[in-house]
């Protein structure tokens, strides 16, 4: 049953319409701010984008108010032609990748055009923001970092402990098999987690199993037998005890 939920769990951030909605969020943050969204942002922007049949009008008008904010505007206050705009989102996006860089030089004509194609400032910047955030490129760029963050905002409802965060991104970009799975079961395993949906039996609460990644040679284990750490519990931000 644990691994039936799990499975469900970490599919649904991969399913096209989660890609389109969660992750296209992180991905205008990134891409216009340079940085990942606030919990108290994400969940009034998600409000406004909630899927089926009209997400691409939803994401047109979202992205459309998203130029339009003082934080936007002010970062690009003096990007007022398409060549200096598109310049300042793609150091935007290398930033954001966070290493090396992503290669953009393929839709840089693209670019252009979409912004010469608006009627006006806010139409042209929403324009060329879709087509970064849509990119394919960078979207994996910010691919697990971004499942990292909608993680703690999904199941935990509330911003990362910056360690915690940072060590489940490790775990991620580690590239090692079975990853994403062991990330959902810790969260959904968690105490924190369980909270939300009432007090949770002492006895269950024993039997709870978290995970830890033990670094060897080429791969990675799972010890049921020691709480999850960096010599920290990731979800309260307290140190692990024994009996977790």
């Amino acid at each position: 049953m644990r691994a039936e939920r799990t499975g469900v769990a970490a599919a649904f951030f991969i399913e096209q319409e989660a890609q389109q909605t969660a992750s296209y969020i992180y991905d205008l943050y990134q891409g216009g701010f340079g940085r990942r969204p606030l919990f108290t942002e994400y969940r009034n922007d998600h409000q406004h984008l909630t899927g089926g049949s009209n997400l691409e009008a939803e994401k047109t008008l979202f992205t459309q108010s998203f130029v339009q904010r003082a934080e936007f505007t002010a970062k690009y206050q003096n990007a007022l032609t398409a060549e200096t705009f598109v310049d300042a989102l793609i150091q935007n996006v290398n930033q954001a990748a966070g290493f090396g860089v992503v290669d953009l030089s393929g839709v840089l004509d693209s670019l252009i055009a979409a912004y010469n194609s608006g009627v006006n400032l806010n139409e042209s910047r929403m324009l060329v923001l879709r087509v970064i955030a849509d990119n394919a490129a960078f979207k994996q760029s910010q691919y697990n970092a971004a499942f990292v963050l909608i993680e703690y905002f999904g199941y935990l409802q509330r911003e990362p402990d910056q360690s915690g965060y940072d060590f489940w991104l490790t775990i991620l970009n580690s590239g090692e098999e079975n990853t994403y799975r062991s990330l959902v079961c810790s969260f959904i395993t968690s105490a924190e987690y369980q909270r939300r949906f009432g007090s949770v039996r002492k006895s269950h609460q024993r039997k709870v199993r978290q995970l830890i990644w033990v670094r060897r040679p080429k791969k990675f284990f799972i010890s049921h037998s020691h709480p999850v750490s960096t010599g920290r519990d990731v979800f309260n931000d307290r140190p692990p005890t024994a009996s977790a």
